[in-house]
């Protein structure tokens, strides 16, 4: 009955929102977002039955996150100032993280730095500049790239393959030699044909 219940919600804010006019398309919307809902429940009820793989996720990312945000401090130290503890400057850049994430901007792209040269003037005084534009690089822009190139190689090294499988499978193209004998587009050995 609760997913029954929760089906019945999912439609109804839908179509609501489909008769104020902001988004067409209900039926596609009703399907597209109820299986967005349900794999959110699913991990849920997930993390909810594995409550060992919760405390691990948790650790892990709090993990990371102190390592991402000590990147200011790093460059707070490497532009040769002191007198500000460590644990501040990481408290600091927490909380400008957290403000910029509540805000739907593309990675909190402008209402970051201006957040960092506001609340990091008193810790970087006049390098706060210099500090920003090699903190946001380190912290995001460089993570921005890395990810893209990562993402390039994936969809060529993972693209490629998939795309052969599906062209094997079809039957286009000619024979290909995939390392296991030679393959015909059918996806069988080549008949040994008479000459």
């Amino acid at each position: 009955s609760l997913c029954k219940c929760r089906v019945a919600l999912k439609s109804i804010v839908i179509r609501s929102i489909c008769r104020k006019k902001i988004i067409k398309n209900a039926d596609f919307y009703v399907v597209h977002y109820s299986e967005i809902m349900d794999q959110y429940a699913d991990a849920a009820e997930y993390f909810r039955t594995h409550m060992k793989v919760a405390g691990v996720a948790f650790i892990i990312t709090i993990i990371q996150r102190t390592l991402l945000f000590s990147i200011t401090y790093l460059v707070y130290r490497s532009l040769g100032l002191s007198g500000v503890s460590f644990f501040r400057i990481v408290t600091l850049q927490a909380m400008i993280s957290a403000a910029a994430d509540m805000l739907p901007l593309p990675g909190g792209m402008g209402i970051s730095e201006k957040l960092f040269r506001s609340i990091m003037l008193p810790v970087f005084g006049k390098a706060i500049l210099p500090g920003m534009v090699l903190s946001r690089s380190l912290s995001y822009y460089t993570e921005l790239l890395l990810s893209a190139l990562m993402t390039l190689v994936a969809h060529y090294a993972i693209g490629r393959k998939k795309n052969l499988r599906d062209m094997i499978r079809n039957g286009e193209g000619r024979a290909y030699r995939l390392g296991k004998g030679d393959i015909s587009p059918s996806g069988r050995p080549p008949e040994d044909k008479e000459e």
